[in-house]
């Protein structure tokens, strides 16, 4: 993991120019946040427009620039934003995008996100408007914290995890890789959570959960 301190740009900014990789629901809301932290600092980030092995046509206004064959082509660098909510397609095409060395992958974080100065974040990751961030958590790669949600002191937390919106991580929770925690979750603190693990929308995390495991419920209990 490449380590950055906190920033409201996301980090280290490399270049402006910058691609949103998926045209869906996702996609169209990173668009609007690359726009929010436009309007706080103003020629922050230019979108060239979608990558999308499907979509052709532009969507609210913003144009399909090419498929994954085209990005792997790239020849100048560029910044790419991983818009996908599903943590196994994102590990998936990061590891199919990273044979080429001019992508790089730019932390986007609404300007409404306060921080602390003892955050620690690495690269990829998507923090949405109105998330609560408290202070010594330790983010990875790639994880997308979506909606109002709040992240609890001394968190940690791997790579390409989703947690989706209203959703609540109590002191001292980890969160392992390629996790995925359904809106309105909450994961009360000390718990641990590994890898591969999916949460129900609404559940109530008690105690630790095992690998390859899906909870749902309050107290969250394993579906067979």
């Amino acid at each position: 993991m490449k380590v950055q301190r906190w920033s409201h740009l996301g980090g280290i900014r490399l270049m402006n120019k910058i691609l949103v990789y998926g045209a869906g629901g996702l996609g169209r809301g990173i668009v609007e946040l690359i726009e929010s932290i436009n309007l706080k600092v103003p020629d922050t980030w230019k979108v060239l427009g979608f990558v999308d092995d499907r979509a052709i046509n532009p969507i609210n206004g913003t144009e399909i620039w090419g498929t994954t064959k085209d990005l792997l082509n790239v020849e100048e660098p560029i910044s790419v934003v991983l818009a996908l909510g599903n943590p196994k397609d994102k590990n998936t095409i990061y590891n199919r995008l990273k044979s080429n060395p001019k992508i790089q992958y730019p932390n986007l974080i609404h300007p409404s996100v306060e921080n602390s100065r003892f955050n620690i974040i690495g690269h990829g990751n998507l923090i949405s408007k109105g998330v609560s961030m408290s202070t010594n958590i330790k983010l990875s790669d790639f994880n997308l914290i979506h909606y109002n949600c709040s992240i609890g002191h001394d968190v940690s937390m791997g790579s390409y995890n989703s947690i989706y919106p209203l959703s609540s991580l109590s002191g001292y929770v980890s969160i392992e890789n390629e996790v995925e925690i359904g809106a309105n979750t909450t994961v009360l603190p000390n718990v641990s959570v590994k890898e591969k693990v999916r949460i129900g929308a609404g559940s109530v995390v008690t105690k630790n959960i095992l690998q390859d495991t899906t909870v749902v419920g309050v107290p969250a209990k394993k579906i067979e």
